[in-house]
This record gives structure tokens, C-alpha cells and sequence, in this order.
């Protein structure tokens, strides 16, 4: 009895860090089987839906209704090429957007979703948008002891 139990919590924990990096396993299989990798593309599209306009929300990255208190506008975002997110930056939201505190937020929350990413850079160009630049595997580039 004991030893079905530590099978079945030995898979169950195998199964949750399988999950936590899928992007890693992924293409830690395709390499086993002799697959070339696609440059580390980045498709943000599965992400970018109502969970993180609910991130949004939680960063503070709105504007208030100024006719309706009990509503809010959070800000367009779309990925217009591989490793390029782009977000409206309505109000006065573009200091918000390029601060390490929303940064971080951003890494932890794409991190969080399975993707090994890092934030390279953020701009806000006159189109009244803040573009962020995003690099995948952080972790061959960070030092480890």
C-alpha cells in the first residue's frame, strides 16, 4: 500500500515539473529525437488573453472611466513579431509600463506560464506605445556557482 502511494506521488510530482517547463522538456525532446529547433521562437498568443488582462489589472496598468467609477480601460496588447510585445500606452501609463517594478511583474507572470524569458529592453516611441524586446533562456545566460 505504502509503496503504490510513493509511485503515485513520485508521477504526480513528475507530472507537475513537467508542467512548470514545458518550454525546457520541449525542447529538450526535440533534441533527442535529432529535430532542429526553430531559433527559440517565441509565441506569446496563448497568454496574452484574459489572464493577463486580469495581471493588468492587478499591476494597476488602467485608467479610470473619468463618466463611470466602476469601470476601467486597460490597454490593447499584441505581439507583432517573434519576441516583440507591444502595449497601448493610454494616459499616462507609459512611466508605469518602462518601470522595473512592471518589468519584473511581466518576467515573473510569462516565466510563470511556461516560458523562459527575459525582458532586454522597453520603449515608448510617439505612436503612443511601449514596446518591449523579449530574449529567451535566461538561465544559459545567468552565472551559477
Amino acid at each position: 500500500m505504502s509503496s503504490n502511494f510513493a509511485l503515485i506521488l513520485t508521477l504526480g510530482c513528475l507530472v507537475y515539473w513537467l508542467l512548470l517547463n514545458k518550454a525546457d522538456v520541449k525542447n529538450y525532446i526535440n533534441l533527442f529525437f535529432g529535430k532542429k529547433v526553430q531559433n527559440q521562437v517565441i509565441d506569446l498568443r496563448p497568454v496574452l488573453g484574459r489572464k493577463f488582462r486580469n495581471f493588468l489589472v492587478e499591476m494597476g496598468i488602467v485608467i479610470q472611466d473619468p463618466n463611470r467609477l466602476d469601470s476601467v480601460y486597460v490597454p490593447k496588447v499584441e505581439q507583432i513579431s517573434d519576441g516583440r510585445l507591444k502595449v497601448e500606452a493610454i494616459g499616462d501609463l507609459s512611466k508605469r509600463l518602462v518601470s522595473e517594478s512592471f518589468i519584473w511583474g511581466l518576467e515573473s507572470y510569462l516565466n510563470g506560464s511556461g516560458f523562459d524569458i527575459f525582458v532586454q529592453s522597453a520603449n515608448y516611441r510617439l505612436d503612443g506605445c511601449v514596446y518591449f524586446t523579449l530574449v529567451r533562456g535566461t538561465r544559459s545566460d545567468r552565472m551559477s556557482f
